[in-house]
């Protein structure tokens, strides 16, 4: 009886080492392993209490166009049609400064929902952007692009389908900054959303669109999980994230397909 015991033990051992991929690793390193999913690599630590997160460039794989300020370009989703320019591009640090680009009844209006509808910490009292909770500092991002409805039929334009990346153009890599913009100023006064404009066919608009995105790029931190809190600590940034701005309107789950035209942010 002891015997079978001890053979159902090791049998199981060798299962629990087979299926975790670890045939070649000591027990020790089980529990020390890495990870990746997207552009972010996790390593787990020994202590249990603690994760390091690696984040880096991803490449692009597929030819994509360049459109500089000033120039007009197309984007398709699904069935609608837009054409796009972008005219100028800003960053600034406190919220009462996006009347820098657009007017003061708008910008009360985005105030107004950041500090008491969907403020989770973004702003402080004087209206600055607080560090995100790594400590990275962050700013606002404000687009202003000509958008034409080109299809047969009226569509609803929405700011949130951008994508904000840093592209090192040279290395054919990107960066995610944000994952879409947050506002414009002339978003549609009867939905809850702030980023959904309805242009009637062949109609043309003049908007801004506000994000806000970090001021450098996030390349490690270590994770601290203590009961019910997170902290974080070693954080490395490089670089200002406005080298190499850029914005695409994603239009499938794939990530700048064959053709893709990516607008160039002119924000330094």
């Amino acid at each position: 009886m002891i015997m079978k015991k001890i053979l159902v033990q090791i049998a199981s051992c060798l299962c629990i080492l087979v299926f975790t991929g670890c045939t070649s690793q000591s027990v020790n390193d089980i529990y020390e392993t890495k990870y990746t999913q997207g552009y972010e690599t996790q390593e787990n630590s020994k202590d249990y209490n603690e994760k390091k997160i690696t984040l880096s460039y991803q490449p692009i794989v597929n030819e994509v166009f360049y459109i500089e300020e000033g120039d007009t370009a197309d984007i398709d989703s699904k069935n609608s049609r837009y054409s796009v320019m972008v005219e100028e591009t800003k960053v600034v640090d406190n919220i009462s400064d996006l009347t820098e680009m657009m007017d003061s009844e708008k910008a009360d209006k985005i105030k107004y929902w950041y500090e008491n509808i969907d403020n989770n910490g973004k702003i402080d009292s004087d209206g600055n952007l607080n560090k995100d909770r790594r400590g990275v500092d962050r700013m606002f991002l404000l687009v202003k692009i000509s958008v034409s409805n080109t299809s047969d039929s009226k569509e609803v334009f929405n700011s949130a389908n951008f994508r904000i990346f840093n592209i090192n153009r040279d290395e054919n890599q990107y960066y995610v900054l944000s994952e879409g913009f947050e506002f414009m100023d002339k978003a549609d006064e009867e939905t809850i959303a702030r980023n959904h404009l309805t242009l009637q066919a062949g109609e043309t608009k003049e908007v801004v669109m506000g994000a806000v995105i970090p001021k450098e790029i996030l390349l490690e931190y270590t994770q601290i999980n203590e009961d019910e809190s997170v902290s974080y600590k070693d954080v490395i940034t490089q670089e200002s994230s406005l080298k190499g701005l850029y914005m695409y309107y994603i239009v499938s789950g794939n990530m700048f397909p064959k053709g893709t035209n990516i607008f160039k942010l002119n924000a330094e």
